[in-house]
């Protein structure tokens, strides 16, 4: 195994780690979402199983969603 084969499979173990990491923090850690990462979200799944475009964050009149 040459030097460049090995870097991408430690890269690539270390992303694994990493992603594990950050979803074993996510899935424990019991952290209510503030308004602000609710919107966003919600906005989020309209766009993309609603087909929905909206011009302006939900709730607000002058702040671009775009």
């Amino acid at each position: 195994m040459n030097n460049h084969q090995k870097i991408w499979i430690w890269t690539l173990v270390l992303a694994l780690v990493v992603l594990g990491v950050m979803l074993r923090v996510r899935v424990s850690a019991d952290l209510p979402l503030d308004a602000d990462e609710s919107i966003a979200g919600l906005m989020a799944r309209n766009i993309a199983y609603e087909g929905e475009a909206p011009l302006f964050l939900y709730g607000e009149s002058y702040v671009g969603s775009a």
